[in-house]
């Protein structure tokens, strides 16, 4: 479905992959980030992961994926690891075991 139910507050919320900048692993959740927004939401990160791909989100790390939408910079600190930025937002580590796949997904190697 093009819809993810989320439970909140005793109602239960639609959220469009469109609307979502990035997922993080929080146990057997996942935190779904809408703008100010955080969603707890009960699935594994391999399940969201294969729902979220068709829609343009790419893992980054064991426990983030990212909308590539969002993606705006690539931040390197002075040990050589990379941070994805999205927009004014988050700095989001890339895991050196992610980093071809991301390479791939965005179109450059760096």
């Amino acid at each position: 479905p093009d819809r993810i139910a989320v439970r909140t507050r005793g109602r239960v919320i639609m959220v469009r992959p469109d609307e979502i900048d990035y997922v993080e692993g929080a146990g057997d959740y996942v935190e779904l980030h809408v703008g100010d927004d955080t969603h707890l939401h009960r699935e594994t990160m391999a399940d969201i992961e294969k729902r979220l791909a068709p829609h343009g989100f790419q893992r980054i790390h064991r426990s983030t994926i990212v909308n590539l939408d969002r993606v705006r910079a690539l931040d390197t600190d002075r040990h050589g690891a990379y941070y994805v930025c999205l927009g004014d937002g988050p700095r989001l580590k890339l895991s050196r075991s992610y980093r071809e796949a991301f390479e791939d997904a965005i179109g450059t190697n760096f």
